[in-house]
Formats: structure tokens, C-alpha cells, sequence
């Protein structure tokens, strides 16, 4: 066993990234110094983006397993699902109770209850998903149990929470048998009959609202003008016709209002823009991020000299990096990877990095070459989001650059998606 160890810091950068280089390396030296930091990422939200990249269980069960001190994450769980905790906004009860429910699978009773009053206590509105663990240990029991917090007073944003219920009772018995033990505790509880009743009702609204017939230009443009921020144009747009494409564009153009504007540019995300790109390219350099964003997606459809002479404005502009990099994808030319390769080496902040690290993704999946590699090294070494760490050793793996150290520590990564690459 190597007795050199890594600074703590650099071990918890690690576990923030998800990089299955802190299990690899518990393997090899002594865990009892990372302990803390393991017990830490267990219980506090340390992902990236939550709302995109995967769950991190299985990752921080392989974290627990090297250390091999059951015992002292039992209780660490135990203590931090019975008491206020210390670090309130990093805290996170979904995963204290995912990690917990592997010592509740054994017969642990004690952290079982801990989960239902944990759970309990912060409300259905706030935790109700996290019911879900509880329903993988005992079905329809604790389905009953969530029924019983659940508010009827509850804003429909939180309601996409019952639906999350009802998969992990399907996840665990199976669609049919699922179905039918929901149908029963249904028929025998009233608070059950109204939680599902409520979740129905606005599950309805979205159903109406597909069986609405496609608006035309004309009455789509009254729409933006009385209602800017009502619709999503994305779908409208796939759809259109030429004539309708040559329309918007020409609305687009005339357009002023920042909140009609974003709509007509929603229209153009998937279709070519049919006409002239000059206040395209004014848009994409505005200071409403917003519009920025939108009108490089635009742009980014388009081959044009002018967009790439923005493209490599972009490239040295602190934050726009990854639209530069968004804008080569049609007007790429061979040594463009060694451009952001060296703005991959200068120091950036978090979010940007995440913002230039997705733009070159998308520029690697148009121009697979080589030439890549430096920057898809850079970017697996330096970038904050799993998801995107999945894409970039996919490009590694295409071309076949895959380094055996790297290759090792994919195989415990938290993203499961990186781990079936390497198997």
C-alpha cells in the first residue's frame, strides 16, 4: 500500500467531480484520512448539476466499500437524518436516505425510521421524492405513508412528485402488479384517493394541451405579441413551412421587445434561418445572456465567413468561449482545436468552463479528428459536470485515445453511463 497521500483538498475535488479516481485510490492507500470527506459527499449535495447528471448511489457505496468501516458511516447516517444539520444549504436528505437505505436493506430498523421521520419532518413539498427509497424497501407501505403528509394545499410545481412515487412502485413490482396494489390502497385510502386524484387532474392539463390544434403564422403572431412568455416555439418551428420559416424571419429581424424577440429565436432552434445574419450577429454579442445564447444557437445552424470571425472574437472573450466554440461548428477549418486547447489551459470560472466545455462537445460530435485530443484531455481533467465527462470519453474512445489510467477510473466513475463505456 502507498503511503504517500494526496491533500485532502485535492481528494475532495475529486468526490465534487465524481471522478472514479478517489475509489481507485482508496484501494490503494490508507482511507482513514478521507473518512470525513467520504461521509461528507454521502450526505451534502456536491453534484455539479443535479438536474442533469446521474445519481451518485453506487459511487458513494464503492467509496464506502474501500473504506470498510460500516459502522462509522451507519452512524455519521443515523446522525445526520436525527438532527438540524450543520451545513443546512449543501445538505442533501434525498441522498442521506439513498445512501441509508443500504443499511435499512440489511434490517436495520432503527435507520429505517430515521428515514420516515427524516422525511416526515422536512414535508411532502420539499421531500416527498424521497419517499421513493422508501417505497423500494416496502412498497406500497410507505407509498400510504407519503399519502398521509401529503398537503392538498400543495403548488402544482411540487407535483411532479407523486409521479416519482408511482415509478418506484412500478420499478419494484413490476407495471401490472404495481398497478393493481396501487388500485387496491387506493379504494381503502381516502388521503391516497386524494393525492393521485390531484396529480391526475394536472397531469389532464398537459393532455389538453397536446390535443390543441397547430396554430398558423398569423395566429402564432398574435400570440407572441399578446403573450411572449406563454409558449415554447421549439415544436412549432420544426414543424413550419417555408413560407412560415421566411415570415418569422422577416418578424424576427423588425423586432425590438426582448421578450418577443426570444420567441421568434425559439422558432430557428432547429431550423435553418432563412435570411440575412447581420443583426443575427448583433444579437449574439448582446447583453441580455438570454438573447445571446438563443441567437448563437441560431447562428451556430449557419456557414458564413462572418460568423467564424465572430466565432474567434468569441474565443478570446472571457465567458463567450464556448459560444466561439458553438459558432465553428459549421465554420470549422483544421487547427481550431489548437485554439481552444490553449484557452482550455487559462484559467476560468466554474460555470464558464461548464459553458465552453459543452459548446466544444458539440463541436467535437460535428468534427471528430485527432486534433481533439489535447482539449477532450483537458476537459476530462478540469470540467465539472459528469454528464459531459460522458461525451468526452466517448470522443476519446472513437478515436481511440482512451488512456489505460483513464480507462481504470472510468470503471467507478458516478456516472453509470461511464462505467458501460469502459466495460
Amino acid at each position: 500500500m502507498d503511503s504517500t497521500l494526496v491533500e485532502l483538498a485535492e481528494f475532495n475535488q475529486w468526490l465534487h467531480r465524481g471522478l472514479g479516481r478517489a475509489v481507485v485510490y482508496l484501494k490503494t492507500h490508507d482511507p482513514k484520512p478521507y473518512r470525513e470527506a467520504v461521509l461528507y459527499a454521502c450526505t451534502h449535495g456536491l453534484t455539479y448539476d443535479a438536474q442533469c447528471e446521474e445519481g451518485r448511489e453506487v459511487f458513494r457505496l464503492d467509496l464506502i466499500r474501500c473504506i470498510g468501516d460500516d459502522e462509522f458511516f451507519r452512524g455519521g447516517l443515523l446522525h445526520a437524518l436525527t438532527t438540524e444539520p450543520e451545513d443546512p444549504d449543501k445538505f442533501d436528505l434525498g441522498q442521506a436516505i439513498e445512501i441509508a437505505r443500504s443499511f435499512a436493506e440489511k434490517g436495520d430498523g432503527q435507520i429505517k425510521q430515521a428515514m420516515y421521520d427524516a422525511v416526515a419532518r422536512a414535508g411532502f413539498e420539499d421531500a416527498g421524492s424521497c419517499y421513493t427509497d422508501l417505497i423500494s424497501l416496502e412498497g406500497v407501505k410507505a407509498l400510504l405513508v407519503a399519502a398521509e403528509q401529503f398537503p392538498l394545499t400543495i403548488k402544482d410545481d411540487d407535483l411532479w412528485q407523486v409521479n416519482v412515487l408511482i415509478t418506484a412502485m412500478e420499478d419494484r413490482d413490476g407495471v401490472e402488479a404495481a398497478n393493481q396494489a396501487i388500485m387496491k390502497a387506493e379504494a381503502e385510502s381516502p388521503h391516497l384517493a386524494q393525492m393521485l386524484a390531484k396529480s391526475r387532474a394536472y397531469e389532464s392539463q398537459f393532455e389538453q394541451r397536446e390535443d390543441r390544434a397547430r396554430p398558423d403564422y398569423p395566429a402564432l403572431r398574435r400570440m407572441i405579441a399578446e403573450k411572449p412568455k406563454a409558449l415554447n416555439y421549439y415544436g412549432w418551428g420544426k414543424t413550419a413551412s417555408e413560407e412560415e420559416l421566411q415570415a418569422a424571419a422577416a418578424d424576427l429581424l423588425a423586432e425590438e421587445d426582448e421578450a418577443r424577440l426570444l420567441c421568434y429565436l425559439t422558432i430557428f432552434r432547429f431550423q435553418r434561418f432563412p435570411g440575412p445574419v447581420a443583426r443575427l450577429l448583433e444579437l449574439a454579442q448582446s447583453s441580455n445572456i438570454r438573447i445571446a445564447r438563443h441567437s448563437v444557437s441560431v447562428l451556430a445552424q449557419l456557414t458564413n465567413p462572418e460568423i467564424r470571425n465572430l466565432a474567434l472574437r468569441f474565443l478570446d472573450t472571457p465567458g463567450k468561449q464556448g459560444d466561439g466554440a458553438e459558432l465553428l461548428i459549421n465554420n470549422h477549418q483544421p487547427g481550431d482545436f489548437q485554439l481552444i486547447e490553449a484557452r482550455l489551459r487559462e484559467s476560468m470560472e466554474i460555470d464558464e468552463l461548464h459553458h465552453f466545455e459543452m459548446g466544444v462537445r458539440h463541436l467535437v460530435e460535428m468534427h471528430l479528428s485527432s486534433e481533439a485530443e489535447g482539449s477532450l484531455l483537458l476537459l476530462y481533467e478540469n470540467g465539472p459536470c459528469s454528464l459531459c465527462r460522458g461525451g468526452i470519453v466517448k470522443y476519446l474512445i472513437a478515436l481511440d485515445r482512451l488512456p489505460e489510467w483513464m480507462r481504470e477510473e472510468c470503471r467507478y466513475d458516478t456516472a453509470g453511463e461511464i462505467r458501460k463505456l469502459v466495460q
